[in-house]
């Protein structure tokens, strides 16, 4: 992973093909999370993560999730593997805090999003992550796997179609990225798009509208505005609205305790998360997950 190199760059889109390259020649194991109600591709709103391609360009990591019915299981990622997990499919924690360097694909509705981040097991440092945001959106031949691969989650089928079709995917989100447009859908949008990504992922973290500007040097302000005209609500509206969301997802681990749920959206005193919580489902976390 190196450490020279500038998100959203020609040098950037290099090395992610190259990553993109190793995975798809490694041909190693791909394991799947399929969600048995998978939503359709036009109700996915823009920003909205469709489906996650992850790999493991150096070390491991240990990955555990839980149904419904409470049923545990765990993998442990190494080089060459592959997970695959769409919208509505049990989340996956990780178990260990090993050190890995992993290749993140997030398939949206608007574009698709290549993230490299990790920690260096040789000097365990942990560089800025590194990303890459395509002008567009998925190609229809991607589309049109994906909805293979859903209808298989869908009906409950395990064959050995869903590890070839995530194999497919990938190559199709590896010419995607080959073939982008920079600059294609103008300033303003592209940096909504990284502002907005960047909270998502960092919403354990203290973040805030001040904190998030200082991150990319952009002042307060601007980046209100870019929320205001793009996501049509304020920022912290929409920091709130997105923590929320995860927290709905977190409550489907059972093994995971409302406390525990409230640290991974940012929240360091639980009461306060339930208080966020009731305002805007109406009901405490315990409850929904108890189907009171």
């Amino acid at each position: 992973m190196p450490g020279d190199l500038i998100s959203q760059s020609d040098e950037c889109r290099a090395f992610f093909l190259h990553c993109m390259d190793q995975s798809i020649a490694a041909k190693g194991r791909v394991y799947a999370a399929l969600a048995r109600e998978a939503p359709s591709w036009s109700s996915i709103s823009d920003g909205t993560s469709w489906a996650i391609l992850s790999c493991v360009l150096s070390g491991s990591r240990k990955l555990r999730t839980t149904d419904a019915e409470g049923s545990d299981d765990s993998v442990t990622l190494r080089p060459g593997n592959m997970l695959f997990v769409n919208k509505g499919a049990p989340a996956w924690s990780r178990l260990d805090c090993g050190k890995s360097v992993d290749l993140t694909i997030k398939i949206k509705s608007d574009y698709t999003r290549f993230l490299c981040r990790g920690t260096l097991a040789s000097t365990d440092q942990q560089p800025a992550p590194l990303y890459y945001n395509t002008s567009h959106t998925l190609p229809q031949a991607g589309r049109a796997v994906l909805e293979a691969i859903h209808a298989l989650g869908e009906t409950g089928q395990s064959t050995d179609a869903v590890p070839e079709l995530c194999l497919a995917l990938l190559k199709i989100a590896r010419w995607e990225l080959a073939h982008d447009v920079p600059g294609r859908i103008g300033k303003a949008v592209a940096t909504f798009r990284a502002l907005r990504a960047f909270v998502e992922e960092n919403l354990q973290e203290p973040i805030n509208r001040d904190t998030v500007a200082r991150a990319f040097g952009l002042h307060p302000s601007h980046v209100s505005r870019l929320f205001c005209e793009h996501a049509d609500r304020s920022f912290s509206r929409f920091l709130t609205d997105v923590r929320m969301s995860h927290a709905m997802e977190l409550l489907r681990d059972p093994a995971l305790s409302i406390k525990q749920i409230s640290g991974q959206c940012g929240y360091a005193e639980p009461g306060y998360f339930i208080k966020v919580f009731r305002r805007a489902h109406g009901t405490t976390p315990g409850r929904l997950r108890s189907g009171g």
